[in-house]
């Protein structure tokens, strides 16, 4: 009798074991959520030396905010630095890439992470993507960053700025022109303003009425030149979306800027 009511203990402790949650102990917590897509793509995609502050925006999934937070992460070496990371939906967050790491030409990895910042413990990470920083060659243009990055379907004319480096031409029978490209399809816009760090441009409501991710670069054009000839230069392209509506005030109201530094 004793032998068969210690084998009902036993049952009896390995059932409560597994009704109170228990189970193999490297099973991911169901807080942990869902890890970052496994591809994520990031705008802009490069830097010229010497550059200021860059807003990298990164495209993905799953991404999340909360005591366990979608963070990014700067790569070089495998020394990494936690950027200053702001959550703008699952499927996009913004994080800006300081001037201090654009100091000198490096080819860096960027990556998402889902920490959890109160215990100080990294549940997923993302793939990672390049991300360079390169000595510009004369005259060749690059875009460091747009502002605004995106607008609301049926918005008016809105004025686009364009920063970065050597948009002003060095021959005086160059000029500028900025390309917006959707599927392979490209309009060609007159800067208003031109100056070597920054191009201003209007974006007519024509090209902001449907939902779009737009590609935007800055070419260098010939006026001696048929309209069909290439370029004598151009930029890298960097996204511009045009969304269907706008955030809600509640989300709105939770989107937050963080720059943890990962030791609590």
């Amino acid at each position: 009798m004793l032998r068969i009511a210690g084998i009902s203990l036993l049952i009896l402790m390995v059932l409560g074991q597994f009704a109170c949650g228990g189970g193999s102990p490297g099973s991911p917590s169901p807080a942990s959520g869902s890890p970052p897509s496994p591809n994520i793509s990031i705008s802009p995609t490069g830097a010229v030396v010497g550059s200021p502050d860059v807003m990298v925006t990164i495209t993905g999934s799953n991404f999340v905010e909360g005591p366990i937070s979608s963070q990014v992460v700067w790569s070089v070496s495998s020394s990494s630095t936690f950027l200053a990371t702001t959550f703008i939906s699952g499927a996009r967050l913004a994080a800006l890439v300081p001037a201090a790491l654009l100091m000198a030409p490096v080819t860096a990895k960027i990556f998402v992470r889902n920490w959890d910042h109160i215990e100080n413990v990294t549940h997923w990470t993302s793939d990672s993507v390049i991300f360079s920083v390169t000595t510009s060659s004369p005259g060749h243009p690059l875009i460091a960053s747009l502002s605004p990055t995106s607008a609301v379907v049926g918005s008016p004319d809105l004025t686009l700025a364009i920063t970065g480096s050597n948009f002003v031409p060095t021959d005086g029978h160059e000029y500028d022109v900025v390309a917006w490209s959707v599927n392979g399809s490209e309009t060609f816009l007159t800067p208003i303003t031109v100056v070597d760090t920054q191009i201003t441009v209007t974006l007519p409501a024509v090209l902001l009425s449907t939902t779009v991710n737009a590609g935007v670069r800055i070419e260098i054009r010939d006026y001696r030149d048929f309209p069909e000839d290439p370029p004598h230069a151009q930029s890298n392209s960097v996204t511009f979306n045009v969304t269907s509506a706008p955030r809600d005030s509640s989300v709105s109201s939770s989107s937050e800027t963080r720059a943890w530094d990962g030791s609590s």
